[in-house]
């Protein structure tokens, strides 16, 4: 059984350039990448990762078929990534634009942020950003490997400073795994307050929670994940991110694990 959770977020008139433009980028059976043409865009504009399928079923396909990620390409192209082709299946994976204009943002900085060592941090300089306002979009992962461990490949991101993004990972295998994330710097107007922001751990359980040191209204609130470190199989580590009430963040697992997540809270005005 899969369960899937999202969030709607619906912006007031004038915020975006255009309407939100969404769809899906099939990854033929012996390609690493496929594009979508779109309706050029602004300097704003951000692309959100929208998951992936296919239609493997001989096993755990690896990292083949059930791992991707996306990218803005150029002002008219999503590109949607993998790097192994060895199980021959075609990937569909699924992605949203945002056109916001230019009086909301401050900067958009993509990153492919590449571990091909043993480390268990890798870190990213970017531009310097004002924390408080800069939100991380987590837009998938992709691996060479066929290793199912997902404490090999699987990572989150976190903003550790105004300059560096840290990709963290479980495991110190040599499996080499690129993080794609994007850091969105908005104007200070367009929040209600600062970003809170943390990294959870669920230990041995089903399901943990994080307390914001401010409570927020939940209405104007988005509870942002941006990837988790895990060891085991994917049904102790694959986890979701929850807005339970207006001071805390609930994640979940399918069974009793102990991953750690990354995590937001966005409260828009």
């Amino acid at each position: 059984t899969l369960t899937c959770k999202g969030t709607v977020v619906q912006f007031s008139s004038g915020v975006l350039n255009t309407a939100v433009q969404s769809g899906t980028i099939s990854i033929t059976t012996t390609n690493l990448t496929g594009t979508a043409t779109i309706s050029a865009v602004g300097a704003g504009a951000v692309v959100l990762y929208q998951g992936v399928s296919n239609s493997f079923t001989n096993g755990f396909p690896g990292l083949s078929g059930d791992e991707a990620a996306v990218d803005l390409t150029n002002t008219t192209t999503v590109t949607a990534h993998r790097e192994n082709v060895s199980f021959s299946v075609t990937d569909t994976v699924g992605y949203a634009v945002l056109d916001i204009k230019a009086a909301y943002v401050n900067s958009v900085q993509q990153f492919a942020i590449n571990n091909a060592s043993s480390a268990t941090t890798v870190n990213q300089t970017i531009t310097a950003v004002a924390p408080e306002y800069t939100i991380l979009i987590y837009d998938g992962v992709t691996s060479s490997s066929n290793n199912t461990g997902v404490g090999n490949y699987h990572a989150y991101a976190n903003l550790t400073s105004r300059t560096n993004i840290a990709s963290v990972r479980n495991s110190t295998a040599t499996n080499s795994y690129t993080l794609y994330v994007t850091a969105l710097e908005l104007k200070s107007a367009v929040l209600n307050g600062s970003i809170q922001r943390g990294t959870t751990t669920i230990s041995a359980s089903t399901s943990g929670t994080a307390t914001l040191t401010r409570s927020i209204n939940t209405a104007k609130t988005l509870a942002n994940w941006i990837g988790f470190k895990s060891a085991g199989n994917p049904n102790v580590a694959y986890s979701n991110s929850v807005l339970t009430n207006a001071n805390t963040l609930t994640f979940n697992v399918n069974t009793s694990g102990s991953p750690v997540i990354s995590w937001e809270a966005i409260q828009f005005n």
